[in-house]
């Protein structure tokens, strides 16, 4: 693959994905907020860090009250399918082609998988959320167990992913500037 046609794809990978980051989930966010009932405690199950417990599923549910839940799980279904879609191709394209050079294709075929299952457990994670709106206020208790564990693996993912990328750019730079030293 050339230089100049990676570069297009990753750059047609990152355009769709700048997008849903800095205006789509802000703008549903900030959509949840304006209808919650407490706007202050109305933060969205899946930006917990490494799960969530049955009184953050209640308290987080409770804040948002009919409306803001109605929203939340509309958010669910439409904006937070395409989000995975946009942050797992850009960090799998991006570790594929971090790793050329560095490492053999069947382990550069296993870094790249990495974000590409963050996104199908994001999507489980989705499932679950919109099983808890649905459940309020009698969320059961297996239902939240689950989805935190989902949360968890997701942040788990997503975080080995942002580590490896970062880990291979150090690399690379360490060989270009180790180059022009000689």
């Amino acid at each position: 693959m050339s230089r100049t046609f990676a570069w297009g794809v990753w750059i047609a990978l990152l355009v769709p994905y700048l997008y849903m980051a800095a205006v789509v989930m802000p703008g549903l966010l900030s959509g949840m907020q304006e209808v919650a009932e407490d706007p202050s405690c109305a933060r969205p199950l899946d930006l917990f860090l490494f799960g969530f417990s049955q009184d953050d599923v209640l308290q987080t549910l409770g804040c948002l009250g009919t409306t803001g839940r109605a929203v939340y799980r509309e958010g669910e279904l439409t904006a937070d399918v395409a989000y995975p879609i946009a942050y797992g191709l850009l960090l799998s394209c991006t570790l594929w082609f971090l790793s050329g050079g560095v490492l053999q294709d069947r382990w550069r075929y296993m870094l790249a998988a990495i974000p590409l299952l963050a996104m199908l457990v994001d999507y489980v994670e989705n499932a679950h959320i919109v099983m808890l709106i649905d459940q309020f206020p009698a969320v059961l208790e297996q239902t939240v167990n689950r989805g935190s564990a989902v949360n968890a693996m997701k942040w788990g993912l997503a975080f080995l992913s942002i580590a490896s990328a970062l880990g291979l750019s150090v690399q690379h730079a360490r060989r270009l500037f180790g180059r022009g030293r000689q």
